[in-house]
């Protein structure tokens, strides 16, 4: 069987679309030497998804996937024509959208579907397409992939599919899991003093979006500041998106904040992996989840952590985070003050995570997605 994988939206960056890609399709590569896999890559992600298999084939487009409109009517209308040239039994798209006029049977990764739930932030023309196309890739796909019961029930609610089209395929231990038992005492020493920080701290990891909601933890550790007359720890934000960045940058200041709060935009993994194995508290108080990678990180860290009780959250940690309401300041507040002054939680809380961490495991994830592929 040729089974075609479509990594044109995906770049370089290390979001969860491209961490899920990359490791879906190393795992493949691992357990699966009897179909003909054929990655499409462009420019500027085809040195990524080399694979040492003899199975494994790269077709090369000449398309600048920096440029949105021309990569979406490549796809949209063009590589159609690529895959009934090659032959393609199944087409997988593991970031949300597939060509809509695919001669071939279609396997469509949906990882979630905040563009329905927060509107906030984002581009209204953007939105136009991608709800739109989002709902006609799930009724045309032959099987949707999806990471977590709660994405799998809002793609039903808004597309209107059946819910045996629909399966879940979770995410397993990221990289930056796999670094941490790389990560000495001296090297976290080496990176703390790089980035100036000589106290405790809380830690939030991901991309600053709106609906990652961290305005809400300054807010909750204004509170802190306001009531003890000092805050005894600082909060190390790790993540881009420029907009998000400057704006939570002023929220900091207006709280009188700017000192205790430490903006590192995006640092190598290495570095995040230095940070978060010494965070006191790691904090996600996201509005909106398909999975949540860094909780899973955080849990397989051993760093107590405070998410969400919405969306994916729940089913990610386990009992092994304290939940709040992220819309109430309160409930974000009091967790930390808890998480941080109660030891015995805290032990027993780290305990529970690793425990959590180990249930997402990629090779289970693997032989579960080749299955959906091959007997379509």
């Amino acid at each position: 069987m040729k089974i075609a994988i479509n990594t044109l939206p995906l770049l370089r960056s290390k979001a969860g679309a491209e961490r899920y890609t990359f490791n879906i399709i190393n795992e493949l590569s691992k357990i699966d030497h009897e179909n003909e896999y054929y990655i499409i890559v462009s420019p500027v992600n085809e040195d990524i998804y080399k694979i040492n298999a003899s199975n494994f084939f790269l077709i090369k487009t000449k398309i600048n996937t920096l440029s949105k409109i021309k990569r979406i009517l490549y796809e949209q209308c063009v590589l159609p024509f690529i895959l009934k040239f090659k032959k393609i039994d199944v087409l997988f798209c593991p970031c949300n959208i597939m060509p809509i006029f695919s001669p071939c049977k279609n396997v469509t990764m949906i990882f979630d579907m905040h563009w329905f739930i927060e509107e906030e932030g984002l581009n209204k023309n953007r939105l136009w397409y991608i709800k739109n196309f989002i709902r006609l890739s799930a009724l045309r796909s032959d099987r949707i992939l999806t990471l977590s019961e709660s994405s799998k029930q809002d793609i039903i609610r808004f597309t209107g599919v059946f819910k045996d089209k629909i399966v879940i395929t979770p995410v397993g231990k990221t990289p930056l899991c796999f670094l941490r038992d790389e990560i000495g005492e001296d090297y976290i020493k080496k990176i703390k003093e790089q980035y100036g920080l000589n106290r405790k701290y809380m830690f939030f990891l991901g991309q600053l979006l709106f609906r990652k909601n961290v305005g809400i933890a300054i807010e909750a550790l204004a509170q802190i500041k306001e009531e003890k007359k000092v805050l005894d720890f600082d909060f190390v934000i790790v993540g881009g998106q420029k907009e998000a960045f400057v704006s939570l940058k002023e929220l900091a200041q207006k709280r009188n904040l700017e000192n205790e709060i430490k903006f590192f935009g995006e640092i190598e993994d290495l570095q995040i992996a230095a940070l978060l194995k010494d965070a006191g508290v790691f904090i996600y108080p996201s509005l909106y989840e398909g999975f949540g990678i860094p909780v899973l990180e955080a849990l397989y860290y051993s760093v107590p952590t405070i998410t969400s009780n919405v969306s994916s959250l729940p089913e990610v940690g386990g009992d092994a985070c304290i939940y709040v309401d992220p819309k109430n300041v309160q409930e974000v507040k009091d967790a930390i003050l808890f998480l941080w002054s109660n030891k015995e939680f805290r032990k027993n809380i780290i305990a529970k995570g690793l425990i959590q961490a180990e249930k997402f495991n990629w090779k289970d994830i693997a032989e579960k997605t080749k299955r959906e592929l091959v007997e379509l």
